[in-house]
């Protein structure tokens, strides 16, 4: 047990070695998808604030899918990153998060 412990702890302190760098590689990404999906929330939901309902979407989102939706060029294949948002405004930890925000008034289209 005591060497189980051992083993884990060595892999574990060298495994954050390298934490730093995929750590700053995923806010990017992260921030990349936000800006890609942000508009389509916003039009989805536009009774909450954009920027706080786009967070609930990201939380919403699997690390692979944070760094797939800004390589797969979703800000140019509109219809692909469509879809994908919409199945992740369905999921219920973002529609619960979202139904959770406060509501605002919409801004009007002039």
């Amino acid at each position: 047990m005591t060497a189980r412990i051992l083993l884990l702890a060595a892999v574990s302190a060298l495994a954050l070695q390298g934490c730093a760098p995929v750590a700053l590689i995923y806010a990017d990404k992260r921030g990349d998808s936000k800006a890609a999906i942000a508009p389509l929330v916003a039009r989805a939901h536009p009774d909450v604030d954009t920027d706080a309902a786009t967070t609930c979407v990201i939380k919403g989102m699997t690390y692979g899918e944070v760094f797939a939706l800004p390589t797969a060029d979703a800000t140019k294949d509109a219809a692909a990153n469509r879809v994908q948002v919409d199945d992740l405004l369905e999921r219920p930890i973002v529609s619960g998060c979202i139904a959770a925000l406060p509501r605002v008034q919409p801004v009007a289209a002039q």
